[in-house]
């Protein structure tokens, strides 16, 4: 009986015939076995892990929503909106500003609209450095570290 069985199974008979050769394929089998096992616990885990994260994710997603929504909000009620069309188009491109008449309308204009937006980028400049130093701060990067700036 085991003789017809062996015969109608090459393979385990190749095995019982060389001992050797059964060991390191026994070997080589329980190893692949034994990756597909791990790659499958790391899968279900990864999927546990997303599912538990995810009611935190939604949270957070909605909070973020929340905040950008309050930030939108003007803080003066007398002020529609931050940026009004007429404001964020130069006057040349604004069909409700008047055109100046001369060159010398249109230079003054030009230089004076200049100052105004140096003034307003030094002062932006100087908002995104306190809020730098004040993200550094509040890593603990400020003090002893050596990719802090002064």
């Amino acid at each position: 009986m085991v003789q017809t069985w062996l015969i109608h199974n090459p393979l385990l008979s190749w095995v019982f015939e060389h001992p050797v050769g059964g060991i390191v394929a026994v070997v080589i089998l329980v190893l692949l076995f034994g990756g597909l096992v791990r790659a499958i616990a790391q899968l279900t885990e990864q999927l546990w892990v997303r599912l538990l994260q995810m009611p935190m994710r939604a949270g957070q997603w909605v909070f973020t929503q929340l905040l950008h929504l309050l930030r939108l909000k003007p803080r003066n009620p007398d002020h529609a909106s931050a940026l009004s069309p007429t404001q964020s188009l130069p006057p040349t491109l604004n069909r409700s500003a008047p055109l100046p008449t001369s060159s010398e309308q249109q230079l003054c204009e030009i230089m004076s609209r200049l100052e105004r937006l140096q003034q307003e980028q030094t002062l932006l400049l100087q908002d995104i450095k306190t809020l730098l130093v004040v993200q550094q701060e509040s890593k603990g990067m400020g003090k002893g570290n050596q990719y802090s700036r002064k």
